[in-house]
């Protein structure tokens, strides 16, 4: 069959069909119509909070208050998600729809999750922190115990924002004289932790401050002898 062959039928199937053609040329119109849901990039970078170095490998996702029903959700909702890479960037695609409260949720293995609330605007290209997990494994032994009167005190400068975690509430007091003893202390690593220690031997008083860097993921032994 010739193509002028082939225009000819298909022309006396269409005139012969009217209810047919109206119905596809309906379809066509109706499906020429329907929008795809606009999307939204939403970007950023996530940097470690004590340290500033960027953080790959970060689960970032972005939760919001939805409209259900005409009435904001009470509860956050995961819209979308995305992963750090290795400068720390992230970029999240999400459908453009009506939100109330946005946060972020941030998470990775070896850090302290994070929440970040905020508002009902995000701006690209901002810069949000998460916090490395350390512990810190403090040893205080009296190795010149006499039989004075004596005692140890030990205090903590916590950073800003900083976790700090003892079964043993400081600041910490004894008057034994053979004081040896360990502290195990849950603490955000790279941040700068100052001990502050006031002994005394008979007589003598003495002070001593030191700042401790725990380091990420690891434990870092502290021996305090005096």
């Amino acid at each position: 069959m010739n193509v002028k062959k082939f225009f000819i039928i298909l022309c006396k199937f269409i005139f012969m069909n009217k209810k047919f053609f109206c119905l596809l040329l309906i379809i066509i119109f109706i499906w020429s119509c329907e929008k795809k849901p606009e999307k939204i990039t939403f970007s950023g970078i996530v940097k470690d909070q004590f340290s500033g170095v960027p953080v790959s490998n970060v689960n970032v996702k972005l939760q919001a208050q939805v409209l259900q029903d005409n009435i904001f959700s009470s509860a956050y909702q995961t819209i979308a998600s995305a992963i750090t890479d290795q400068q720390g960037a992230f970029q999240i695609i999400y459908e453009k729809k009506i939100y109330d409260e946005f946060r972020l949720l941030l998470t990775k293995d070896g850090y302290f999750y994070k929440i970040i609330n905020l508002g009902t605007t995000l701006e690209n290209n901002q810069t949000y922190s998460i916090s490395g997990k350390g512990f810190i494994k403090l040893h205080i032994k009296n190795i010149n115990p006499t039989n004075g009167d004596e005692y140890i005190s030990i205090a903590w400068i916590v950073p800003n924002d900083a976790y700090f975690y003892c079964s043993t509430i400081f600041p910490f007091l004894s008057n034994n004289n053979n004081v040896d003893t360990f502290f195990v202390i849950d603490v955000n690593a790279y941040a700068p932790y100052v001990l502050i220690a006031n002994w005394k031997h008979d007589t003598s008083i003495f002070t001593f401050i030191d700042t401790i860097i725990p380091l990420y993921n690891d434990t870092t032994y502290y021996d305090l002898l005096y």
